[in-house]
């Protein structure tokens, strides 16, 4: 627990500094209300890894997508930072578990709260869904796990950029951050 916390404030220490030379806003809350864009596609046809035993992948493609929140259409500040985070699990893709402590999503409840929470304060936010499993007898197929994330981590990214406009964002302040798995795809990336 405690180098999850250390890799989060490792992550998160550059907003942190930036904020301290802002005023009230991006430090606490300054909305009551705020936007939320459920399962926008930020990637599409990505090759999802279903099935991996001996050596063997099987993959489909699949759209990626991901939940915005936004401070509400009344504020008129443009230029505002973006954040993206990555949820935890390890990787691990089983049926039916989704969004559990053992396996996660992008609708777990931490990821959503802390998204929900900083666009209160200001910031667009975004909590991402990334590309999991790995064959568990393969180091090479866990290996390639961790850099599907950090590419799907990349294209989110990309994602804010080339919409920066629409969001009001400022693209040179765009930053990544995420817990457990989630974390290491923000690292790679």
């Amino acid at each position: 627990m405690k180098k999850i916390l250390l890799l989060l404030v490792l992550i998160f220490l550059p907003l942190i500094i930036w904020a301290q030379n802002c005023e009230e806003r991006y430090k606490s809350r300054v909305f009551s209300s705020i936007q939320i864009y459920r399962n926008v596609t930020y990637t599409k046809g990505a090759p999802k890894l279903i099935a991996a035993s001996l050596g063997s992948e099987t993959v489909i493609n699949k759209d990626l997508v991901m939940d915005i929140f936004m401070p509400p259409p009344t504020d008129t500040v443009t230029n505002r930072p973006v954040i993206v985070i990555g949820h935890g699990g390890g990787f691990i893709d089983v049926a039916f578990m989704g969004g559990t402590l053992l396996v996660g999503t992008k609708d777990n409840d931490d990821i959503q709260a802390l998204c929900d929470t900083l666009a209160h304060w200001g910031y667009v936010t975004a909590c991402i869904e990334y590309r999991t499993g790995f064959d568990i007898n393969s180091t090479t197929s866990v290996k390639r796990a961790v850099w599907r994330g950090a590419q799907d981590m990349s294209s989110a990214l990309r994602f804010f950029k080339i919409n920066a406009n629409w969001f009001n964002i400022d693209p040179d302040r765009v930053f990544i951050g995420g817990s457990s798995a989630g974390a290491f795809c923000a690292l790679h990336s």
